[in-house]
């Protein structure tokens, strides 16, 4: 929340209100997670990362055109809180999709360890590029990120898809 935090008041947000928004962003994650509880047996978690991963970038690009106006910062918060959120359910369920219970196990530790690098990388990144280049900057480097991570989920969607046809 930190990081959003200090986004939001380089786009001009007062620090109040900075501060109260950014406090949300947990409460917003938390709530995704709970629909996503609620609804999971509806839906695997390819499909929950695929709507995260389309949620996400929607959010950056509200905040990239609407700046600090109230309706951008709100749907960012909302969008980008709800899509981290479950994007956290979908990495511990998605490899369900593709391996066998037993596998699991041993699959999910080897996700972990380049999923772990990635998120202790990614703060101390986007600090830098806030600091050198500005907001505008760390949203369109994540707005280039999450699309990205979202071709990759396409790409695996139609994997699956091929691989459940017969192949």
């Amino acid at each position: 929340a930190w990081t959003v935090i200090q986004l939001l008041k380089s786009l001009g947000v007062s620090d109040d209100w900075a501060l109260r928004v950014g406090s949300l962003l947990g409460v917003v994650q938390v709530s995704a997670r709970a629909l996503d509880f609620f609804g999971g047996a509806r839906w695997n978690g390819l499909v929950t990362a695929i709507i995260a991963g389309i949620v996400t970038p929607v959010g950056f690009l509200a905040l990239l055109v609407g700046g600090s106006v109230g309706w951008a910062i709100g749907a960012f918060m909302l969008l980008y809180g709800a899509g981290s959120g479950a994007m956290a359910v979908a990495r511990a369920t998605m490899p369900l999709v593709f391996y066998d219970a037993a596998e699991f196990a041993r699959v999910s530790s080897y996700i972990a360890l380049p999923t772990n690098l990635a998120a202790a990388a990614a703060p101390p990144v986007l600090v830098a590029v806030l600091i050198n280049f500005g907001g505008n900057a760390v949203l369109m480097l994540a707005l280039a990120s999450s699309l990205a991570g979202l071709a990759i989920l396409l790409v695996l969607a139609n994997l699956h898809r091929k691989e459940g046809a017969g192949g």
